[in-house]
């Protein structure tokens, strides 16, 4: 499905493409130029974006009481967990989504949490929270997800 919606998208933006420059080439005048530059800008605003976007994102997840955590804590206690992110790169992220989601091995119990980070030039970002009351069990982590958007909506 991935390699048939590129190639579809792929072919459209290839259309476009042409479609452009031959309007360039043979009708010519300002309006024509002005949409060939801002069509190309706009094809290498997203190519850059995605060279230097959100895909690598690199994170450590540590917990607050680690004397607790490593033995047991008791029932009805709450973690308190801190989360940085490194994104590769070079673009700028206004901000970035992450959701969490906090499982219970035994039983079919989850916590899910959905924070924002605003990370600062360098592409770091870091954000504390406390989860609910954990029952009785063992809890694990599963994979946590990043996404954000542009400044434009693409």
């Amino acid at each position: 499905m991935g390699k048939i919606w590129f190639t579809r998208v792929g072919w459209w933006s290839a259309a476009l493409y042409l479609m452009s420059l031959f309007f360039v080439v043979f009708q010519g005048g300002k309006t024509s130029l002005m949409l060939f530059v801002m069509l190309n800008a706009l094809g290498l605003y997203l190519l850059l974006g995605r060279w230097s976007g959100i895909g690598n994102v690199q994170g450590v997840r540590t917990l607050e009481d680690m004397a607790l955590v490593a033995s047991s804590i008791p029932a009805g206690s709450r973690l308190r967990v801190k989360l940085s992110v490194q994104i590769p790169g070079y673009w700028p992220l206004p901000y970035i989504i992450v959701r969490e989601r906090l499982v219970r091995v035994s039983g079919s119990d989850s916590q899910d949490y959905e924070l924002s980070i605003v990370p600062d030039y360098r592409r770091k970002g870091a954000v504390e929270y406390e989860t609910a009351p954990l029952r009785r069990g063992r809890y694990r982590f599963q994979k946590t997800n990043c996404s954000t958007r542009d400044i434009f909506g693409l």
